[in-house]
């Protein structure tokens, strides 16, 4: 028998930056099969938990929550009427920052720029700022119009 196919949490193929510590989980059945029994989820190296039932829509995270910012490894294996089928895929799934008291930043604001005087008599400026990375994790940014990956010029 083939494997489950599709798994996703919350809908999404790429969970990263959840908003929830219990994120519900979904797949299709292997193919070839229309009659799921049961279903057993194994997160991480955690023992797998088997559940009697044909649900594979938003079905309950079978872990602990998760917490902000960590990441958890999951699988899913299904019995059908051919038997019990071979592990999917593993998802890997991220909570985001859930509580406020995670949040930490900066206000951003331009420096005031530094005139001097080059040899030719022009001014050139500066801010003074650093150009080298400012974030050490490597995580795209990304706002209403711009992408950038920190320590890389930006580009819109």
């Amino acid at each position: 028998m083939t494997r489950p196919t599709h798994l996703r949490a919350e809908h999404l193929d790429r969970p990263l930056g959840l908003g929830e510590p219990r994120p519900r989980l979904s797949w299709r059945l292997p193919a070839g099969t229309a009659d799921q029994k049961a279903y057993e989820l194994q997160v991480d190296d955690d023992e797998p938990v088997r559940v009697e039932t044909g649900d594979c829509v938003l079905v309950p995270w079978p872990a602990r929550p998760l917490a902000s910012g960590e990441q958890r490894r999951v699988r899913v294996r299904v019995w059908t009427e051919d038997g019990p089928s071979v592990w999917s895929q593993v998802l890997v799934v991220e909570a985001g920052l859930l509580s406020a008291s995670d949040w930490r930043a900066d206000w951003v604001s331009p420096a005031a720029p530094q005139v001097r005087l080059t040899g030719y008599g022009a001014p050139s400026t500066s801010t003074g700022r650093s150009t080298g990375p400012a974030s050490t994790s490597p995580r795209t940014v990304s706002t209403s119009r711009t992408s950038t990956v920190p320590g890389s010029p930006t580009t819109s």
